[in-house]
C-alpha cells in the first residue's frame, strides 16, 4: 500500500526549499556543464515552477537558498576542488558577488512577493550558519519539501541536516537533479530514500487540491 504523504506535505506545517537554482549554478553562464545538461533534459525547472505556484496558492512558504561570495573573495577558504574551480571560472567571487546576476534565481523560478531569500556566504548546504533553521522552526514548520540542485552535494547534504534537526523531508524526484542522471537514480534508490520520503511533484500537488 502506498505511503500516505499527506501529513508530510500539510500546508499548515510545510515549507519548500529551493536549493541553488540560480544563474551561476544552472544558468547559461554556469561552468557546471554536466549539471546544466541534466537540468535541461529532465524538465526540472518547469516541474519545479509548477510545484511552487501550487504551493503559493495554499500559502506554503518558499525559501530560495542561494550562494553568494564576497566580491573580493576575502575569507573564502577555497578548501574544496569545487570552490577552486568556480573561482577559476568566475574570479574571486566565483561570479556570485552579492547583487550580481549570478546570485539571482533563474527567470522561471523568480521569487514572488511572499517568498524568502536565504543566501549563504560559505559552506555547502542551506542550513550552514544561514538562520534557515531559526526561520523554519519559529514559523511552525515541521516538514520540508527539498528541491533544486544538486543531489550530489547541497540537496543531499541539506536533507541530512534537516533530518538531524528533526524535520520530515519529502523530495520530489522530478524537481531535483544531479550530475549525472545515472548517479541521481543510484543516490535516490540507495541513500536518499532511507532518510527522506521520495515522490513526484504531481503526487505532492494532489494532496493540496
Amino acid at each position: 500500500m502506498p505511503l500516505d504523504l499527506s501529513p508530510y506535505v500539510d500546508p499548515n506545517s510545510t515549507a519548500i526549499i529551493v536549493s541553488e537554482c540560480q544563474e551561476s549554478v544552472i544558468g547559461e553562464d554556469s561552468p557546471l556543464e554536466g549539471l546544466k545538461q541534466v537540468v535541461a533534459n529532465n524538465n526540472m525547472v518547469a516541474n519545479l515552477s509548477t510545484l511552487l505556484n501550487a504551493a503559493r496558492s495554499r500559502g506554503i512558504r518558499i525559501f530560495h537558498c542561494t550562494v553568494e561570495r564576497r566580491e573580493d573573495g576575502y575569507g573564502d577558504p577555497l578548501n574544496t576542488p569545487l570552490t577552486k574551480m568556480m573561482v577559476r571560472h568566475g574570479g574571486p567571487s566565483s561570479g556570485m558577488a552579492p547583487g550580481s546576476r549570478g546570485t539571482q534565481p533563474v527567470a522561471a523560478l523568480s521569487p514572488q512577493e511572499d517568498d524568502i531569500l536565504m543566501p549563504r556566504l560559505y559552506g555547502i548546504t542551506a542550513f550552514h550558519e544561514t538562520g534557515l533553521d531559526h526561520f523554519l522552526r519559529n514559523s511552525g514548520v515541521k516538514n520540508i519539501i527539498f528541491t533544486g540542485v544538486s543531489l550530489n552535494l547541497a540537496v543531499f547534504g541539506g536533507t541530512l541536516e534537516a533530518v538531524n534537526r528533526g524535520y520530515h523531508v519529502v523530495v520530489p524526484t522530478d524537481c531535483v537533479a544531479a550530475d549525472s542522471a545515472e548517479y541521481a537514480e543510484m543516490l535516490i534508490n540507495h541513500s536518499l530514500r532511507n532518510i527522506a520520503y521520495t515522490s513526484d511533484s504531481q503526487t505532492i500537488m494532489s494532496f493540496w487540491k
